[in-house]
């Protein structure tokens, strides 16, 4: 959970995620950002994007970067 909470901040703060074209900035801006930015709860099984998906074995003990990001 940890890693996966670190792409958010890696895509704001980072060079290490591609950023998306501008049709695809479009798009999210259009559809997407309404249901991510609301209150209401995600629905159950939902998707999520491919640069969340965290597949690689971490060390818990870099919990420290994700501390820095908010900090």
């Amino acid at each position: 959970m940890l890693a996966h909470c670190n792409v958010s901040y890696e895509l704001v703060y980072d060079t290490k995620h591609a950023k998306p074209n501008p049709f695809m900035k479009f798009i999210m801006k259009a559809l997407v950002k309404n249901i991510v930015v609301s209150e209401k709860p995600y629905k159950r099984n939902s998707q999520t994007a491919p640069s969340f998906v965290v597949t690689d074995e971490k060390e818990f003990e870099k919990k420290n970067r994700l501390i820095s990001y908010i900090n």
